[in-house]
């Protein structure tokens, strides 16, 4: 059995702990919530995500819905993407494909782009509003396929994602205009709906946040 650690504890952690117990030999828990930190859950005693830098022969489950963050956090601990899973359908995979159904981009638009440059292997992107590295992103099939580009983005932290995970890339954190100058960017709880325009964050609900 392949032997992991589980980040989340909760009610996906519970959907899915006999699944996991079945087919994995769970080495131990961790939370990001310190009111957890030296509880137990089921059998384990449940640590902080600190531990991760001290694991060495294991893969990391994400467990819990706010997959980016546990992601960009194991991350800054060094702990390597490539042994990084998540549960998606019930079903232990790579991160990435936790994300995609049968595309990446958001409303297909990775479709047309398919049929226009499939033949094309090492072609070369510019992604405003890039937003992931592959959820929703409209170049991550072309990136797997050698591509690479410029990700621009005014929120920063996808971008340090996209610094990690697309290092092939050229990654900038700003936004962009026809004009110099400064505008209040709009953020909400679902990043994925940020934006520069005022009328298109009152149809939303209020702005988590106004920079």
């Amino acid at each position: 059995m392949n032997r992991i650690w589980c980040w989340g504890i909760g009610k996906q952690m519970d959907q899915y702990y006999e699944t996991l117990i079945h087919n994995y030999d769970i080495a131990g828990i961790v939370d990001s919530n310190n009111a957890f930190w030296g509880s137990t859950y089921r059998d384990y005693i449940v640590r902080a995500p600190e531990c991760l830098r001290e694991i060495d022969d294991s893969e990391l489950v994400i467990t819990a819905g706010n997959v980016d963050e546990i992601l960009e956090t194991a991350l800054s601990f060094g702990f390597p993407y490539e042994r990084i899973r998540c549960i998606h359908n019930g079903i232990v995979c790579d991160v990435e494909y936790g994300f995609a159904e049968n595309v990446y981009s958001q409303d297909g638009e990775e479709c047309y782009l398919k049929e226009k440059f499939n033949s094309k292997k090492d072609g070369f992107y510019v992604d405003v509003g890039c937003f992931h590295p592959f959820r929703f992103n409209n170049t991550y099939w072309a990136y797997r396929r050698g591509w690479s580009g410029i990700n621009i983005d005014p929120n920063e932290k996808c971008i340090s994602l996209f610094n990690q995970l697309r290092s092939r890339d050229i990654n900038i954190n700003c936004g962009v205009s026809d004009i110099n100058g400064e505008m209040d960017y709009y953020r909400f709880s679902v990043e994925g709906i940020n934006s520069f325009l005022a009328d298109r964050s009152r149809s939303h609900a209020l702005p988590v946040d106004t920079l």
